[in-house]
Protein backbone atom coordinates (compact mmCIF):
# COMPACT_ATOMS: atom_id res chain seq x y z
CA UNK A 1 0.00 0.00 0.00
CA UNK A 2 1.39 3.38 -0.98
CA UNK A 3 1.44 6.18 1.58
CA UNK A 4 -0.34 9.37 0.57
CA UNK A 5 1.91 11.54 2.73
CA UNK A 6 4.74 11.46 5.25
CA UNK A 7 5.39 13.38 8.46
CA UNK A 8 9.11 14.12 8.81
CA UNK A 9 11.62 16.13 10.76
CA UNK A 10 15.20 16.46 9.61
CA UNK A 11 16.16 13.20 11.34
CA UNK A 12 12.90 11.32 12.08
CA UNK A 13 9.85 9.91 10.29
CA UNK A 14 6.61 9.98 12.24
CA UNK A 15 4.85 6.62 11.89
CA UNK A 16 1.76 7.60 13.87
CA UNK A 17 0.79 10.53 16.06
CA UNK A 18 -2.41 11.66 17.70
CA UNK A 19 -4.53 11.57 20.79
CA UNK A 20 -6.98 8.98 22.03
CA UNK A 21 -9.59 9.24 24.76
CA UNK A 22 -9.53 6.17 26.98
CA UNK A 23 -12.76 5.34 28.78
CA UNK A 24 -13.30 3.31 31.96
CA UNK A 25 -9.69 2.11 32.23
CA UNK A 26 -10.04 0.15 28.97
CA UNK A 27 -6.81 -0.81 27.22
CA UNK A 28 -5.89 1.31 24.21
CA UNK A 29 -4.49 -0.41 21.12
CA UNK A 30 -2.56 1.39 18.39
CA UNK A 31 -2.06 -0.79 15.32
CA UNK A 32 0.56 0.39 12.89
CA UNK A 33 3.24 -1.20 10.76
CA UNK A 34 5.48 -2.83 11.89
CA UNK A 35 4.18 -2.99 15.49
CA UNK A 36 0.91 -3.02 17.43
CA UNK A 37 1.01 -1.31 20.81
CA UNK A 38 -1.35 -2.04 23.68
CA UNK A 39 -1.45 0.51 26.51
CA UNK A 40 -2.67 -0.84 29.85
CA UNK A 41 -3.23 1.20 33.04
CA UNK A 42 -2.76 -0.12 36.58
CA UNK A 43 -3.30 1.58 39.93
CA UNK A 44 -1.06 0.47 42.82
CA UNK A 45 -1.16 1.82 46.35
CA UNK A 46 1.89 3.80 47.50
CA UNK A 47 3.69 3.57 44.14
CA UNK A 48 5.23 6.32 42.05
CA UNK A 49 4.15 6.67 38.41
CA UNK A 50 6.21 4.31 36.27
CA UNK A 51 5.98 2.24 33.12
CA UNK A 52 6.86 -1.27 31.98
CA UNK A 53 7.45 -2.43 28.41
CA UNK A 54 7.03 -6.03 27.22
CA UNK A 55 7.52 -7.27 23.65
CA UNK A 56 6.29 -10.54 22.19
CA UNK A 57 8.86 -12.94 20.73
CA UNK A 58 8.84 -11.63 17.16
CA UNK A 59 8.58 -8.01 18.36
CA UNK A 60 5.38 -7.34 16.40
CA UNK A 61 3.40 -6.48 19.55
CA UNK A 62 4.25 -4.36 22.56
CA UNK A 63 2.47 -4.08 25.89
CA UNK A 64 3.10 -0.84 27.76
CA UNK A 65 1.81 -0.93 31.33
CA UNK A 66 1.45 2.50 32.90
CA UNK A 67 1.35 2.38 36.69
CA UNK A 68 -0.35 5.21 38.63
CA UNK A 69 -0.72 7.46 35.58
CA UNK A 70 -3.39 9.72 37.12
CA UNK A 71 -2.99 13.48 36.87
CA UNK A 72 -5.26 16.38 35.96
CA UNK A 73 -2.28 18.16 34.41
CA UNK A 74 0.04 15.85 32.45
CA UNK A 75 2.17 12.84 33.20
CA UNK A 76 4.33 11.01 30.71
CA UNK A 77 7.61 9.50 29.75
CA UNK A 78 10.68 11.49 30.74
CA UNK A 79 11.95 10.79 27.24
CA UNK A 80 11.12 8.59 24.29
CA UNK A 81 11.01 4.83 24.88
CA UNK A 82 12.67 2.57 22.34
CA UNK A 83 10.28 -0.12 21.15
CA UNK A 84 12.12 -2.16 18.50
CA UNK A 85 14.63 -2.01 15.69
CA UNK A 86 12.98 -2.21 12.28
CA UNK A 87 15.10 -2.39 9.13
CA UNK A 88 18.13 -1.64 11.33
CA UNK A 89 16.66 1.61 12.67
CA UNK A 90 15.10 2.14 16.11
CA UNK A 91 11.41 2.90 16.56
CA UNK A 92 10.39 5.01 19.56
CA UNK A 93 7.21 6.02 21.34
CA UNK A 94 6.67 9.12 23.41
CA UNK A 95 3.44 9.76 25.27
CA UNK A 96 1.70 11.99 27.76
CA UNK A 97 -1.46 11.24 29.70
CA UNK A 98 -4.03 13.62 31.16
CA UNK A 99 -6.83 12.43 33.42
CA UNK A 100 -10.15 13.78 32.17
CA UNK A 101 -12.27 13.07 35.25
CA UNK A 102 -10.31 12.39 38.43
CA UNK A 103 -12.15 9.86 40.54
CA UNK A 104 -11.05 8.35 43.80
CA UNK A 105 -12.89 5.09 43.13
CA UNK A 106 -13.96 3.37 39.96
CA UNK A 107 -13.00 3.82 36.32
CA UNK A 108 -10.82 6.69 35.15
CA UNK A 109 -11.04 8.42 31.77
CA UNK A 110 -7.82 9.70 30.20
CA UNK A 111 -6.61 11.58 27.16
CA UNK A 112 -3.48 9.98 25.69
CA UNK A 113 -1.21 12.02 23.41
CA UNK A 114 1.30 9.87 21.54
CA UNK A 115 3.93 9.92 18.79
CA UNK A 116 5.58 6.84 17.30
CA UNK A 117 8.59 7.58 15.13
CA UNK A 118 11.67 6.08 13.51
CA UNK A 119 15.14 7.40 12.77
CA UNK A 120 15.69 8.26 9.10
Amino acid sequence: MKKDFQLLTETKEVISSGNIIQFNNEDVIIKTKPIAIQIHFVQKANAEPTEELQLNEDQSQALITLINYVSDTNIGFEGPKKLINYKNKPIYINLRVQTLAAQLLGPINRNIFYTIYQEL
